[in-house]
């Protein structure tokens, strides 16, 4: 079994079954007849001593009665428990942890509190679809028992519930229950086998919360609770608070600073306002003075208008006159305009007639140019001809003889001699270069081969460092006691290896939900040490001391080297793998594990790795009865089974054989979880086959590049053949083109000779038509000359209208001159009064333009102040509409604006967004202001509550702790040990007094008198030791508990015989004194002579498959009762 930092306590203790598979029978109770109950196999359960007192009395909620049909091993049984300690023995595998099972379940309760199946269905006897408990409970005095009975259904996983025979629901029945303050969840009151380990492992600090609820009044521990619960609230509002505190000061902080800036930035804005104000008014008062300007000018024109018209009465007969001459004077101008108009119409004549003239002057003119043009055209193509000529003789003498055939066929053939000769060259370089790419291919291939292994080798080692981080989470201490450990190798004689989960994996995944169901957690956590003298040592600095991890570690540790099998090699398997492979098995579990040898060692002790056989493939009912089958004999006689455990499919199969009677076998089954641990492993095998693919694959790599330079040498010598055989050819090839050359260039001049001569034929075959062009170009001279001619005449008459027009003309200019001059003389003699009426007139004029402007003026002040007021906010509005009707004048408004804009200038630009950031920080710190007086409100009232709750709460549990502590100190001395038990703190130098959940139960125990008081826990103390310490702490508990019963299931597995006798005496001492708690002791073994005491029942399992069947046995209990007491004087 795994060890928790000692690995000297005793292993021998054998695992109850949870399933048994062909066990049936009764129970006989001492009280009755010796006719047995009905029944279908054979099996019985004798109450073996007889109570001496019939009168003691059962506890209210005391269990009376239980009887079971189809549960687990019983196929159905009925037993009735003293109302005090009731020992229940039997060898392993009858079915004692099965009368566990049934009070947990007939109660209520559900199987995880019993640390095995998680379904009740697991608990219906093999063969079976339902199964039934059903417990009698003591009641109340004066009322009747209570019978509660419980239906498992085995199909849907399901239970039923009555009370009495009523049918009822699960919760009425944990109701009930309860009022007699049964928890079976409570493991100072129930403990059933599966959970002596985790009782003895429950921390300090949960021990404490256990041992309320089971000595404690039932306000106690919801107190505990409430002043954690209160306490984690007060750390939390605390820090919040302190947070909050922070934050209000440093924004208060920044808000002094700022309402400087906010300040000024205020300041500033009320002067822009002002400005604002003021800007706005300067339109409003420039459109006033525009109006008052208007009306000034609308009365003034009224006036000069009134003064026209009485000078126009006045002097009406000389206007009148004068009105007449003007009218004149303006018919005289009209009649001038009109005779200027005809004019100007005939001379715009004169001049399209003198554009037309000037058109047919450049037209002869261009029949001229045309007709030189066209004789020296004519003289151009009697020169190319000649020339033509002179070419044809001058390319007759220069072409010459024609060459000979070049005839190249010898040169030809020495051409493909060399290109053949090229060819094969080329071709063998090709065939060098084909290799080096198949090699460079081979090459890439095998590096991304390589990378590829690499990166699964690299996968594979990170496997363990994924591991060591959900170790962090998982188990802190293992995983600060490794991260040490990797720092400090060289303090320790030899290797010290890391937890299992770090060193071992699982070779072959398919088998990795088989075998990671042989671990438990502390298998898992182990660290293993080769020395003792490593492991004294690594103990002493990690778990009894605080100096190099800073606080004591709680870790399993593993040590084998003075065990019979110190290392791998000297460990044994129960049968020859030719006998594991005749019986179906794929291997033993060590098969499949990977990992250093001195760890794998450890395992085979922990979890008997060497002898638990795994297949794949599950069994049938004939392979498990050949498992079964497969025993030896040892020299006492004890049939050994070789194979005890085995995992085939989805079941683990435990075999134990009982070491009383007939010694028959037993078998527990389980389901195999899905593993966890193992999930994903680092596989040894396969990371040693990566590292030989790798170191092959660079070996090839090698060869490979080898390949290479050897082609490339090789390259180099057939390319240098290769360029002398091509200079060859090239020369040979020169003087080819050479002679191909020669030949060419006389058929290029003997091409151009009979290209020039065709040219020339082409040219004396056009006709000449160069009289007939020069007659149709004169004759087209002719018809613009006579054009001309007539335009001449039309001009010479237009002249002639014009000059008449022109007099005309100038008679009318005449007249109006007349005209003027008149009216003048009017004027003149009538000047004063013209002058007068003029002024008056020219007065009025400028009156009315006067007026027409300022109101114009006035509609765009008005205009223009009336769009600037739209523009501005409504507060500077109403601002301006209340100050409209006591306006400033606009010189008053500009000094005002000008004072100040100097204001402004005087104070210091702020940023825009401070006023912002200012009244935003206000209402964040009015917000933050409020929640940290809220939060000191809840802090205050919290700690008011804990202050309340504390006063009443400690010192009850002082007190209890201390009687609790007096009745553990006076067993211990008991057994000639020392023993006491405190309230403590975890770390107290660090840990605050109000941490309530840190509050703990510090169990001191000696059991040497060289030794000093020490803490119990699971590093300083064997297994025995625990044991005894575990057993004496419930029977201390038992003195201040309420509970109506208790269970305990071999607590004295580990113990000595010297302990073991002196913890048995004291549990009957202490479990049979008047008005206690009924309890159950449970055991496979029991010493001889151990002490009785008249309220003890003992209850013997007596049954086996081959029992005989109640008429046919010959072994009469009652009759051996009394023999037995005869003999011991007790008849």
């Amino acid at each position: 079994m795994p060890r928790r930092l000692r690995d000297d306590e005793d292993d021998g203790s054998e695992v109850e079954d949870s399933v048994s598979q062909d066990f049936s029978g009764d129970v006989l109770d001492d009280s009755t007849s010796t006719t047995p109950l009905p029944v279908r196999k054979r099996q019985r359960m004798s109450n073996v001593a007889e109570s001496n007192s019939q009168d003691d009395k059962y506890l209210p909620g005391s269990i009376v009665r239980v009887t079971l049909d189809h549960f687990l091993t019983y196929d159905q049984t009925e037993f009735r428990p003293g109302p005090n300690l009731n020992m229940i023995i039997g060898p392993n595998g009858t079915g004692k942890s099965t009368i566990v099972c049934a009070i947990c379940l007939g109660l209520g309760y559900a199987p995880s509190y019993l640390g095995r199946a998680k379904d009740v269905s697991e608990f219906v006897k093999h063969g079976y679809s339902e199964a039934e408990i059903e417990i009698e409970l003591q009641g109340e005095e004066g009322q009747q028992n209570t019978i509660i009975k419980r239906r498992l259904h085995k199909d849907n996983n399901s239970s039923q519930y009555w009370m009495n025979g009523v049918s009822t629901s699960f919760k009425l029945i944990q109701d009930y229950v309860r009022k007699f303050n049964v928890q079976i969840d409570n493991l100072c009151q129930f403990l059933p086998q599966d959970k002596v380990v985790e009782f003895a492992q429950l921390t300090p600090e949960k021990l404490l919360q256990e041992t309320q609820r089971a000595a404690g009044d039932e306000n106690m521990l919801k107190q505990h609770q409430e002043l954690i619960s209160l306490r984690n609230e007060q750390k939390g509002l605390s820090s919040s608070k302190e947070k909050d505190d922070a934050a209000l000061a440093n924004l208060k902080t920044r808000q002094a600073v700022l309402e400087r800036d906010v300040q000024r930035f205020r300041d500033r804005e009320a002067i822009k306002k002002r400005i604002e104000l003021l800007e706005i008014k300067v339109p409003f008062a420039e459109y006033n003075d525009a109006k008052r300007a208007f009306e000034e000018a609308r009365a003034d024109s009224r006036e000069q208008a009134a003064e026209l018209q009485r000078i126009k009465t006045r002097f009406e007969p000389m206007v009148q006159a004068r009105e007449e001459a003007k009218e004149h004077s303006q018919r005289m101008e009209e009649e001038r305009t009109k005779r200027k108009q005809r004019y100007d119409t005939a001379q715009q004549a004169m001049i399209r007639v003198s554009q037309d003239l000037d058109r047919t002057s450049s037209a002869m003119e261009d029949h001229r140019r045309d007709i030189v043009t066209r004789r020296k055209q004519e003289q151009t193509r009697k020169e190319k001809l000649r020339e033509l000529r002179s070419d044809i003789a001058k390319m007759q003498r220069n072409l010459g003889a024609e060459p000979e055939n070049p005839d190249a066929s010898d040169l030809n053939e020495q051409i493909r001699e060399k290109s053949d000769a090229l060819r094969v060259l080329k071709h063998q370089v090709e065939e060098v270069q084909d290799k080096q790419r198949a090699l460079t291919d081979r090459g890439r291939e095998e590096g991304n081969r390589l990378s590829r292994l690499q990166e699964e080798h690299g996968r594979l080692n990170s496997v363990r460092e994924q591991r060591l981080e959900l170790l962090k989470g998982w188990h802190r201490d293992t995983y600060e006691a490794v991260q040490w450990l990797r720092q400090n190798k060289d303090k320790f004689e030899h290797e010290v290896y890391e937890p299992v989960y770090l060193e071992v994996s699982v070779s072959n995944m398919r088998y990795a939900n088989q075998v990671e169901m042989g671990f438990r957690d502390s298998n898992f956590l182990s660290f293993t040490c080769m020395s003792r003298q490593d492991y004294r040592k690594f103990t002493e600095l990690l778990v009894d001391n605080n100096q190099a991890a800073g606080r004591r570690l709680s870790l399993y540790v593993a040590e084998y080297s003075g065990s019979n099998a110190p290392t791998l090699e000297s460990q044994r398997f129960p049968v020859p793998q030719e006998e594991l492979k005749r019986l179906g098995f794929d291997g033993w579990m060590l098969d499949y594990l990977e990992g250093p040898k001195p760890v794998l060692n450890a395992l085979c002790h922990m979890v008997n790795a060497n002898s638990t056989a795994l297949s794949f493939q599950p069994f049938s009912s004939e392979d498990n009865k050949k498992v079964e089958g497969l025993t030896r004999q040892n020299e006492q006689g004890d049939i050994i089974q070789l194979i005890q455990n085995y995992m085939a499919g989805r079941v683990h199969y435990t075999i134990n054989r009982s070491r009383y009677g007939r010694k028959e076998a037993s078998t527990r089954t389980r389901n195999v979880r899905n593993a966890k641990r193992f999930g994903e492993a680092v596989n040894m095998e396969k990371k040693s086959q990566l590292e030989r693919s790798m170191n092959e694959i660079k070996s090839n790599v090698d060869e490979v590049q080898s390949g290479l330079d050897q082609c490339k040498k090789k390259e180099i010598k057939i390319r240098a053949d290769y360029e002398v055989l091509q200079a060859e050819r090239d020369v040979i090839e020169k003087e080819k083109n050479r002679r191909i050359t020669a030949n060419r260039e006389w058929q290029k001049r003997l091409v151009r000779l009979n290209s020039t001569k065709e040219d020339l034929e082409r040219r004396e075959a056009v006709p000449v038509t160069y009289e007939e062009d020069i007659a149709r170009i004169k004759a087209r001279m002719a018809r613009s000359a006579e054009e001309r001619g007539q335009l001449a005449v039309q001009y010479k008459d237009l002249v002639v209208q014009a000059m008449q027009l022109m007099t005309r003309y100038q008679v009318a200019y005449l007249n109006a001159l007349q005209a003027v001059s008149d009216n003048k003389g009017v004027i003149a003699r009538f000047g004063e009064i013209s002058q007068q009426l003029q002024e008056a007139e020219n007065a009025s004029t400028a009156a009315k333009a006067l007026m027409a402007d300022k109101k114009r003026l006035a509609q765009q002040k008005y205009q223009t102040a009336t769009a600037k007021s739209q523009q501005v906010s409504e507060e500077t509005r109403e601002q301006l509409q209340a100050s409209l009707e006591d306006l400033e004048t606009v010189e008053e408004l500009r000094d005002m604006i000008m004072q100040e804009k100097n204001n402004l200038e005087l104070i210091f630009n702020t940023n825009s967004n401070v006023i912002e950031q200012y009244e935003k920080r206000q209402r964040d710190i009015a917000e933050l202001q409020e929640r940290v007086e809220n939060r000191q409100a809840v802090l205050d009232e919290v700690e008011t509550k804990i202050g309340q709750i504390r006063g009443d709460w400690e010192p009850r549990l002082r007190v209890l702790v201390e009687r609790i502590s007096q009745s553990f100190s006076d067993a211990f001395n008991y057994i000639g040990c020392a023993g006491e038990v405190q309230v403590g703190r975890k770390d107290p130098e660090r840990t605050p007094e109000d941490d309530f959940a840190q509050w703990r139960i510090e169990i001191l125990v000696k059991f040497r008198d060289t030794e000093k008081l020490q803490l119990l826990d699971a590093q300083r103390q064997s297994g025995g030791e625990r044991s005894v310490s575990t057993i004496m702490y419930l029977m201390a508990l038992q003195d201040m508990a309420t509970a109506p019963f208790r269970v305990v299931d071999e607590i004295n597995q580990g113990m000595d015989p010297r302990n073991e006798r002196l913890v048995h005496a004291r549990l009957v001492d202490v479990a049979c004194r008047g008005n206690t708690s009924q309890y159950f002791l449970i055991t496979p073994k029991l010493l001889p002579d151990l002490m009785y005491h008249s309220k003890m029942k003992v209850l013997t399992i007596y049954n086996g498959e081959w029992l005989p069947e109640p008429e046919e046995s010959k072994m009469d209990f009652k009759k051996y009762l009394a023999i037995k007491k005869a003999q011991k004087g007790l008849a």
